[in-house]
Formats: C-alpha cells, structure tokens, sequence
C-alpha cells in the first residue's frame, strides 16, 4: 500500500509541474558580421546553431551550444569555418509570452582556416555572451531572435563577431 501511496504522489506531482517546459531544444540561424581586426580580412558570414537546455528555476537554465559559422575574403579559395561546442547559461528576465533574456556561453571553438585548399584547423577557447527575446506562441514553441558576441583567443590573431540570430524553441 505504501509503495502505491508514493506513486500516485510521484504521478500527480508531475501532472501538475509547471506549464513551460524544463528542457528545451532551439535553432537559430543568421548573418555573421565580423569585429576588429577579424574584419579586415574577412567579409561577413553566415551561421547556424542548435542548442538544448535545462531550466533549473522559472528563469534559469544551462545547457550546450553547437554551431557553425563560415566567414569568405574577397580571395575564392580562402575562408574561415568556426565551430562552438560550449556550455550555456541563461536567465530569463520575465516568465511571460515575451522573454527578454540574457545569457553566456563559454567553451571550446574549432577554427579551421583554408587557403588554397590547404586547411588547418585548432581547438581553441572562447566565449560568447548573447541578448536577445523569447516570444511564446505556445507552451511548447517559441520564436527567438538574439544578438550575440562571438570572442575566440587564438595565438596570432583573435576572432570575433557579432551574431544576428533568428530561430525557434520546442520545449518537451
């Protein structure tokens, strides 16, 4: 009987969790510009990232953060491919339909530079703090839009940019 007591307790506890989504999973995408000295060899990018996230509070969440930005010159055959694998942490400054929110990403970057078909490619640290909404058109499905600075620390030369992204979250 005890053991019947504790999972109808567990079940209804969980039938009444909050109405949003503890975990989250978004993708956005968008142009890429690039900043100081990056910019002087490079000509704006595209990019795309998909990341998944925990809510530890209403307005809290961490999670991962996987993407791809590729960054042409006015030369055919050179180019620039960035590739953020890092961990994110958010807070959410409302709990409504909009969201405006703040977040921080932090972690490891795949630069891969190709001139001429000669590629080389590095892991290197960088981080990358981000501003941006949330809009909710469901429990379940929201519309994003952030701008966010991209900031890589390489041993010649550091990469950084700022990111226009627009996407979308399903949360489960």
């Amino acid at each position: 009987m005890k053991k019947f007591k504790l999972i109808a307790l567990i079940v209804f506890s969980l039938l009444t969790a909050n109405v949003y989504s503890q975990v989250q999973f978004g993708l956005q995408v968008g142009p890429q510009f690039p900043l100081g000295d990056f910019s002087s060899g490079y000509n704006m990018g595209f990019g795309f990232s998909a990341n998944g996230k925990y809510f530890l509070s209403d307005d809290v969440a961490v999670g991962l953060n996987f993407g791809y930005n590729h960054f042409g010159t006015d030369y055919k055959d050179v180019n620039c491919g960035l590739m953020p694998m890092t961990l994110l942490a958010e807070y959410h400054l409302s709990t409504g339909d909009i969201q405006p929110v703040l977040g921080f990403d932090i972690g490891a970057y795949n630069v891969t530079v190709n001139v001429l078909g000669i590629k080389s490619s590095d892991l290197q640290f960088g981080l990358a703090p981000y501003a941006g909404l949330q809009y909710h058109l469901s429990d379940n499905f929201a519309l994003t839009g952030a701008l966010k600075w991209n900031y890589v620390m390489t041993k010649n030369s550091d990469f950084d940019w700022l990111g226009v992204n627009l996407g979308i979250v399903f949360g489960l």
